[in-house]
């Protein structure tokens, strides 16, 4: 039962800051090499969240 959580942003004191949380009920249906989108490059995580947005399960 995979669940992601990230946040991003400065905070309230210094800006905005944005939370969010996913779960996956079939981890197989995750594309390969997305457990940690910080060590990907920039192109393949524009590419994988192409992917995400597009599937409508």
């Amino acid at each position: 039962m995979p669940l992601g959580v990230d946040e991003a942003g400065k905070g309230p004191a210094l800006g905005s800051m944005f939370a969010a949380a996913v779960y996956c009920s079939d981890p197989d249906a995750l594309p390969a090499g997305i457990a940690d989108s910080k060590r990907l490059e920039p192109a393949r995580r524009e590419e994988l969240a192409e992917q995400l947005r597009a599937d409508e399960r």
